[in-house]
């Protein structure tokens, strides 16, 4: 076995990195949607937990390449999508009430996770979905 050197690239490649946007399943459900099903959503229910699979397989069949691959699930990101779902005065205090940090994430906050994974820095981070929610999600691993 011989350690991931990001400082060459696969014949024919541009990077080493690949870090997938997973759907958060609902803006009422936490990162955990890509395992457990949610109301309405049948087809995305469907596809997310294959989806994640295929990923975690990927990054075992590509690592000794020195490629990683990795998952990032956001959880409520203030994005445009939000004022059209909740309108101008965001989500409900209830609903701000069940993130831990008291606010929604920034795009900027989302972003700088997807780049540290594409990054030198993360090249031991592989197989894995990363959580950006605010602490959100009540799942221990």
């Amino acid at each position: 076995m011989r350690p991931a050197d990001r400082s060459s690239r696969l014949p024919g490649q541009q990077a080493n990195a690949a870090v997938d946007l997973s759907s958060p399943g609902g803006f009422f459900q936490p990162h955990d949607a890509a395992f457990l099903p949610t109301a309405h959503l049948a087809l995305s229910n469907a596809i997310r937990p294959g989806l994640v699979g295929w990923l975690k397989t990927l990054s075992r069949e590509v690592g000794s390449s020195g490629v990683t691959v990795n998952c990032v699930a956001p959880g409520r990101i203030d994005t445009p999508r939000m004022t059209e779902v909740y309108g101008e005065s965001g989500p409900p205090a209830e609903e701000m009430a069940q993130i831990p940090v008291g606010r929604l994430g920034t795009p900027r906050e989302f972003g700088d996770v997807v780049c540290f994974l594409a990054s030198a820095r993360a090249a031991y981070i592989s197989g894995t979905t990363v959580v950006v929610d605010g602490g959100m999600s009540r799942g221990l691993l």
